[in-house]
């Protein structure tokens, strides 16, 4: 059995995933997928996410999650048997496709530009935070090389754009592999109340970059975003309202 995403715990629980991935891949998987085309139309599907041991990224679509796995498993064999020649096509980040099976991994170091910790923050950081995903994970010495680094580095940038979050944890907390992370937690309190301040989530988070790759990640990350922040409003709402019938004794 693969390593399965801690959110699974509560969300899109009732899949089961194959056994025949390596017990060293991470795997994650939903109903709802949001997929951006480059003429700008776009569409939902059932996803199925992998990160292997090796390093690279996997996903399947599909009508269900099942068959959603099925092809990202399809996918993998297909990588598992390559001799692989990379190539950056549009990416900077050390990311690569493999010419001959279309896979994915970073290779490359990244190319580097010159005032980049400057640049407004964008929402897959602050995705990342909210989901917890900042904090090391059990994961994370088997399939995320340089995720350490990538999150002190995005946690420095969200401290200095106002985003005041928690020190990152040393050490995973294991007991957080099917519920939610306290860190994560906490930064979606922060970031979120930061949201609520700037005058809502449409307000604080304008629409980011023309590139395709920078399109859908970017539409993932707000998507994502925009549920989380309406998941804390309700949570506010509720709280505020559960103060208010509250009794007070009269002296």
């Amino acid at each position: 059995m693969p390593i399965i995403a801690q959110q699974h715990a509560w969300k899109d629980r009732d899949h089961v995933p194959s056994a025949a991935w390596p017990e060293d891949c991470y795997v994650q998987w939903g109903g709802n997928g949001v997929v951006l085309e480059r003429e700008g139309g776009g569409y939902d599907t059932a996803f199925f996410e992998a990160f292997p041991k090796a390093g690279g990224f996997i996903r399947g679509e599909g009508e269900t999650i099942a068959a959603a796995e099925a092809a990202a498993l399809a996918q993998f064999r297909r990588e598992s048997g390559c001799q692989h020649r990379w190539s950056r096509k549009d990416y900077t980040n050390g990311g690569t496709i493999c010419r001959d099976c279309g896979g994915f991994k970073m290779t490359m170091k990244p190319i580097v530009s010159l005032g980049s910790w400057r640049e407004p923050l964008n929402s897959h950081e602050l995705d990342r935070a909210i989901s917890g995903d900042l904090a090391p994970s059990p994961a994370d010495d088997l399939n995320t090389p340089g995720r350490a680094r990538r999150s002190r580095r995005a946690w420095l940038r969200l401290r200095m754009h106002g985003f005041l979050l928690p020190e990152i944890p040393a050490e995973a907390d294991r007991d957080c592999v099917l519920k939610e992370s306290p860190h994560g937690r906490a930064c979606r309190d922060i970031i979120c109340e930061k949201i609520h301040q700037a005058g809502g989530f449409d307000a604080a988070l304008p629409p980011e970059g023309a590139g395709a790759m920078s399109m859908l990640f970017g539409a993932l990350s707000r998507l994502s975003l925009q549920s989380a922040y309406k998941a804390w409003q309700r949570d506010r709402a509720a709280a505020e309202a559960d103060d208010n019938q509250t009794p007070t004794m009269e002296i």
